[in-house]
């Protein structure tokens, strides 16, 4: 049998800087000793991934909600226009912004929520085997986490129309957020900033997808959306991942989600899929997933791909940059770059150096581009490699 996960929800279908690693503390309602221990792994496995110098505050609420609910709920906080953001009036996930920021910047208010429903039969063991009637725990909490951390939509479908930013905390009835949910004022998340349509024309480009509109729930159904970040898509062999955007829009699931007929369970990328099976497993976030959380500006600790011997010989510095950056190969192998582009964070091509004027040292001019984020690719003809850079 088959079961659902949502964005905010694992739903029960009738058919089926030189940070530290992040800490997460938890503030467990309901929970037996065995139950707390999985939900504390569940910090330890994803803290491993994440640098923040901010605590990462996390309300569980472990409780039999009846069958036929949903199997777990996340409930997530955010931020908008802080200090530190690289784009204005996108909404980030608390926990990112505060780690961008350097400080908790909504004090005394947890980061996310995350309900579960106990009334179904879990596995609460750590070594990834539950028996095949059984839920494993530790990959449902994981990927409700990830929700959390930032893998996560605010398109919504209502009358026919698409928007974003438009969910409020009636959405999620009866349950509801420990923090005042926030006023999304009809703005898209970090997320949504990279989604493009298959003509890689952006959703939140309101000169092509009015918010709301018909346009946008469209594009919504239409099976036919894409993850733009650079850092994703050199994990995805150079191909954009695909998104989950079936033709009958559903709550939490389409366009958050990885698509889950291209990652299905084994592939190594399936932990933010859709869909889930009874005694299915996956405790590792993937590259995919890793690349999509430095796309939207986590720092890691784990890089998602590994840099071939003489990609990995380039250095880029100084980062962060007021007027240039440099790139450099500090190695002693004679390959040559192909190809050294810069990026802006939504993935666009701002700049490009042909091979032809490839040395050992390449300077690139940033006095007019504005402060923000950005990458810098440089391709081998067989292999990339990506740098994630600040201009101040």
């Amino acid at each position: 049998m088959r079961f659902q996960l949502l964005i905010l929800f694992f739903f029960l279908k009738s058919l089926g800087l030189q940070a530290q690693t992040a800490s997460f503390q938890f503030d467990i309602v309901g929970g037996t000793p065995e139950q707390i221990a999985a939900v504390e792994y569940c910090g330890q496995l994803w803290g491993q991934y994440l640098l923040s110098d901010v605590d990462i505050e996390v309300r569980v609420v472990l409780a039999e909600l009846g069958a036929n609910q949903f199997l777990g709920l996340t409930l997530p906080n955010g931020n908008k226009d802080f200090a530190d953001a690289p784009l204005a009036d996108y909404w980030y996930p608390s926990a990112l912004a505060n780690a961008m920021a350097g400080t908790d910047l909504k004090p005394g208010e947890n980061d996310f929520d995350i309900f579960l429903n106990t009334s179904y039969n879990w596995y609460y063991g750590l070594d990834g085997n539950p028996a095949s009637n059984q839920f494993d725990f530790v990959s449902v909490m994981l990927h409700e986490m990830g929700h959390g951390l930032g893998i996560l939509s605010l398109a919504k479908v209502e009358a026919s129309l698409g928007s974003f930013g438009t969910i409020t905390a009636a959405d999620f009835a009866p349950l509801g957020p420990s923090f005042p949910f926030p006023d999304l004022e009809g703005r898209p998340s970090i997320y949504d900033s990279f989604i493009v349509d298959g003509f890689g024309m952006l959703l939140t480009d309101e000169s092509i997808y009015e918010n709301p509109s018909i346009n946008l729930e469209q594009a919504f159904t239409g099976n036919n959306l894409f993850f733009s970040g650079p850092l994703a898509t050199l994990a995805n062999n150079n191909q954009m991942p695909k998104l989950f955007a079936v033709a009958n829009y559903q709550f939490g699931s389409s366009v958050t989600h990885l698509n889950e007929a291209t990652y299905p369970n084994g592939s190594g990328n399936s932990m933010m899929t859709p869909f889930s099976n009874l005694g299915e497993v996956e405790h590792h976030p993937g590259p995919i997933v890793l690349g999509i959380l430095e796309d939207i500006g986590w720092n890691l600790s784990e890089v998602s791909t590994q840099a071939p011997d003489f990609l990995s010989e380039w250095t880029l510095f100084p980062n962060p940059t007021f007027a240039e950056i440099n790139l450099q190969n500090t190695g002693e192998n004679t390959g040559a770059l192909e190809i050294v582009r810069l990026l802006n964070i939504q993935g666009e091509e701002l700049q490009k150096i042909p091979s032809a004027t490839i040395s050992k040292r390449i300077r690139m001019d940033m006095n007019n581009y504005p402060a923000g984020l950005y990458f810098l690719e440089i391709r081998d003809g067989i292999s990339s490699r990506i740098f994630k850079f600040s201009k101040l």
